[in-house]
């Protein structure tokens, strides 16, 4: 009886550990059932952009690939190229507002710069790391790096903008990315985890922001703007303004799954107009805002739009359909 005991408790053994992986796997399903029926349906997508360089001149696109560290078409990922400073702090049009005149474009297996009164130039789209180019540079407080694209483009970009001694960096595959659970400049808190990450974005590899809001918005300017002032990656018409305040959690299309970080924080990047590459001398739309979207914890920052992240990567395109899950209490917005 022994024998005939010992010879079947290999078979119970993997009957048992194959019923229990069963029940794990029928549970897990569950819940992924029970949390898709959260979503409902909140908008559509009508406009998707990337900025290969950041703090540059966007470009419309039909559609791209949302993967971890932000949108891709065309083998060019959203925010990997970077100006910096000989000190190697990065270039941003709050200080440098002609930087919006910076027009990039894909071409082939390059990307085209052009500017007002300069030739155009172009870079490689990918490049091969060669560490001796390899250098150090800041986005806020985080130290990155970057592939250096060459003393051509180094040139374009310090004649242009009359600064000299820039560079333009390119965040290659291997270098180091920003970590978001790492971000120290947001005193209100960080709601990252760990694989939250981005390339030279300021927080999170996606900023959405719904057109309702910037007609909202508008009604409360002398001067209207665009959505083109916030440099959204991903524009949602909503049936109100401002829904996108509520999001926990969106749904793109069939595939892509996204998570809300934290409401973006503006400042005078808002003022500069796309078009003519200048701040605006009455300080709006930043101005206004700061009338009606200040909120604690924010203090005197005003909110405008949502950082988010994605969870599950996938193709995105103009008229696909979002859904949301909304926070269940919401009370991170308060009148300050």
């Amino acid at each position: 009886m022994s024998s005939a005991t010992d010879a079947l408790r290999p078979g119970l053994v993997f009957a048992t550990l194959a019923g229990a992986a069963v029940v794990k796997y029928s549970l897990a399903a569950f819940v992924r059932w029970r949390h898709s029926q959260k979503f409902k349906l909140v908008g559509q997508v009508t406009s998707l952009t990337m900025f290969p360089v950041k703090s540059c001149s966007g470009y419309s696109v039909q559609s791209a690939e949302c993967t971890r560290l932000g949108l891709r078409q065309s083998e060019v990922t959203d925010r990997h190229f970077l100006v910096i400073k000989p000190n190697g702090e990065f270039l941003h049009q709050r200080v440098q507002p002609r930087m919006a005149l910076i027009k990039v474009s894909p071409c082939g297996d390059q990307l085209e710069i052009n500017a007002p009164g300069m030739p155009p130039i172009k870079v490689s789209k990918d490049q091969l790391i060669d560490k001796s180019k390899v250098k150090p540079c800041r986005v806020w407080a985080a130290n990155l790096e970057g592939l250096d694209c060459g003393d051509e483009v180094a040139e374009w970009f310090s004649t242009f903008l009359n600064m000299s001694g820039l560079r333009l960096l390119y965040s290659a595959p291997g270098l180091t990315k920003k970590d978001m659970t790492e971000v120290t400049y947001k005193p209100w808190g960080n709601p990252s985890v760990t694989g939250d990450m981005a390339a030279y974005s300021d927080f999170g590899g996606y900023l959405i922001v719904s057109e309702n809001s910037v007609h909202d918005l508008n009604r409360r300017l002398s001067s209207p703007v665009t959505f083109r002032n916030f440099r959204p990656n991903i524009v949602v018409r909503t049936d109100a303004a401002f829904q996108e305040d509520t999001w926990l959690e969106i749904k793109v299309g069939d595939t892509v799954r996204m998570r809300m970080l934290d409401y973006c924080t503006r400042c005078t990047m808002t003022t500069v107009d796309p078009e003519l590459g200048v701040k605006s001398s009455d300080g709006e739309p930043l101005k206004t805002l700061k009338s009606f979207r200040c909120f604690a914890p924010y203090g005197t920052f005003p909110c405008f739009g949502v950082n988010a992240t994605v969870d599950v990567t996938g193709p995105v395109r103009i008229g696909d359909p979002v859904y949301a899950i909304q926070r269940p209490v919401f009370t991170e917005l308060q009148d300050a």
